[in-house]
């Protein structure tokens, strides 16, 4: 557990440093307000500084894989740094409805 923790927060590090071109839909850079991983069930939630983007402001991954922990590394690390992020949601359904969407990735932006 402790490597599969440092590998992601590796990961989200190195992160900051890359840059490339964004699926779609994909959030302009907002900041982190507050990642919350939830005791009740395998869900992690992230606040971010804009509800214009999908109309919320709060999105949600799941912990039960790899790829749901990597994102809320990315989270944790944005929230640690101050750094900003992207938002993107599913391609297919873009952001749905409701007011808690489902992440497709989460990137860490080196601005």
């Amino acid at each position: 557990m402790k490597h599969l923790i440092s590998s992601c927060i590796a990961a989200a590090l190195l992160s900051l440093a890359c840059t490339g071109t964004y699926a779609e839909p994909t959030s302009p850079p907002v900041h982190v307000l507050q990642a919350r991983a939830h005791a009740g069930d395998e869900t992690a939630y992230i606040y971010i500084d804009n509800s214009t983007f999908c109309n919320s402001n709060l999105y949600s991954v799941s912990l039960t894989t790899a790829s749901g922990k990597a994102m809320f590394a990315v989270a944790l690390t944005a929230v640690a740094t101050g750094k900003t992020v992207l938002v993107e949601v599913p391609d297919t359904g873009g952001c749905g409805t409701g007011t808690i969407h489902p992440l497709q990735s989460l990137y860490a932006n080196p601005n």
